[in-house]
């Protein structure tokens, strides 16, 4: 849940994301987390 508002305060504060890659610049989200999560993730 940490993580989640994480990623909506930042993409609140600069905009939606252009790629998945894009969700490293959130504090708390590396390269593993992408990687696990990477099936369900979509961008709109």
């Amino acid at each position: 849940m940490k993580t989640a508002k994480a990623i909506v305060a930042y993409r609140k504060a600069n905009g939606p994301f252009e790629q998945v890659g894009d969700l490293r610049a959130v504090k708390g989200v590396g390269a593993r987390t992408l990687s696990k999560n990477q099936r369900v993730i979509m961008l709109e």
